[in-house]
């Protein structure tokens, strides 16, 4: 993997692998540098990878719902999400007990911003442009002021909250059309 400094003002791009699979990859020019897959059709467990590193993310509980990162070498809890009670920005929290942030923010009708926080600064930014042709989903790394595996967390598990959004309203539609 390329060091997380190098990548601050690259371009980085998720693509999904093909049509057929809930699998994405994380593109800086031409290479791919992580990638992101669900492991089941309810799409409520995903493995990250990054270099040799892998993460795997699960959507735990009914209620009140919260996300779990764990090593998948080590089996342990790496960091636990929150989600907000209305919307699906929430906290990160790691097992050290420092904590980032997801905010989103619209610009336009056709543009989503999602951003990591930690103390009120931003560090990576999610831009999701929307079209009839194309979605576009760049990442933006704009400040590396924690360990390297913490941002390629930050990165792989934005993307997995941003997808398991998307599979969450187009569920909601389903029920919605199929009910009405």
């Amino acid at each position: 993997m390329q060091s997380i400094a190098t990548l601050i003002g690259s371009d980085l791009v998720w693509h999904k692998r093909n049509w057929r699979k809930q699998a994405f990859d994380l593109y800086a020019g031409n290479d791919v540098i992580a990638t992101v897959s669900w492991e089941n059709w309810q799409q409520t467990k995903a493995i990250a990878q990054i270099g040799n590193k892998r993460w795997r993310f699960e959507r735990q509980g009914f209620w009140r719902p919260r996300d779990v990162v764990s090593a998948v070498e080590l089996g342990e809890t790496v960091a636990v999400f929150e989600r907000n009670r209305w919307g699906y920005g929430g906290t990160l929290t790691w097992s050290n007990g420092r904590s980032a942030e997801f905010k989103g923010k619209r610009h336009g009708w056709w543009t989503m911003q999602w951003t990591w926080y930690i103390d009120n600064q931003p560090l990576l930014h999610f831009n999701s442009k929307y079209s009839w042709v194309e979605t576009k989903d760049q990442v933006d790394i704009v400040a590396a002021n924690l360990p390297a595996d913490d941002i390629a967390i930050l990165l792989t598990f934005g993307w997995y909250l941003l997808m398991k959004k998307t599979a969450d309203e187009t569920n909601a539609a389903l029920v919605g059309a199929a009910g009405g």
